[in-house]
């Protein structure tokens, strides 16, 4: 459970692009105006991350070595973003000038490939199989994904005040980088561990 939670919340917690149209979504349209971004976060979370489900459930059962390969693919694109954020010196937010709209943020998260990782390296595959398994998988991924996401709308209305100028957003890359990191080295072992154990 402890795992599980950390895996959520490191992965939920880094800069992407839904998070991104969260913080811009609170720069431009303030806090109280973006909170219904966050109930459209997790409806394209919870589809996503339904269908990869469903779908790695049905492959795996034909050909087991799937999830491994998915788990050491996921492994290495993690790694390859703690070094991304680690070496960019800010968060690339694109332009401001225009509001998030609901459908963007819908689409984006729907693509995200955090959908893919949450389904086939964080939620257990009884999740997938189990419906109060899968209720209870979903539950606390939205208990960790709403005050995240509220994180990133607030951080957004933050940057917009010349009340916060001091908070410099380059920061936010570093330490996703080492989260991400962290979060690598985590995968890295359960993976080797799941191969010894299946070969």
């Amino acid at each position: 459970m402890i795992y599980m939670i950390f895996s959520i919340a490191s992965v939920l917690v880094v800069p992407g692009p839904t998070n991104t149209l969260l913080l811009i979504s609170g720069t431009t349209r303030g806090i109280r105006k973006s909170v219904h971004m966050i109930g459209v976060e997790l409806i394209g979370y919870c589809i996503s991350i339904s269908i990869w489900g469903a779908y790695l459930n049905v492959a795996s059962a034909s050909n087991p070595w799937i999830p491994h390969a998915i788990k050491f693919l996921c492994a290495i694109y993690i790694g390859y973003l703690a070094v991304k954020f680690w070496q960019e010196t800010a968060p690339q937010l694109g332009s401001s000038s225009r509001t998030a709209r609901p459908v963007d943020l819908l689409f984006a998260t729907l693509l995200n490939p955090k959908g893919l990782i949450f389904a086939s390296v964080i939620f257990p595959p009884a999740a997938f199989t189990d419906l109060k398994e899968y209720a209870q998988s979903l539950s606390l991924f939205a208990s960790l994904a709403i005050p995240i996401g509220m994180g990133w709308i607030c951080l957004g209305a933050s940057l917009a005040s010349t009340k916060y100028a001091w908070l410099h957003p380059g920061a936010l890359n570093r330490g996703a980088a080492v989260v991400l990191s962290i979060f690598c080295v985590l995968l890295g072992w359960n993976v080797v561990h799941g191969f010894l154990l299946w070969a």
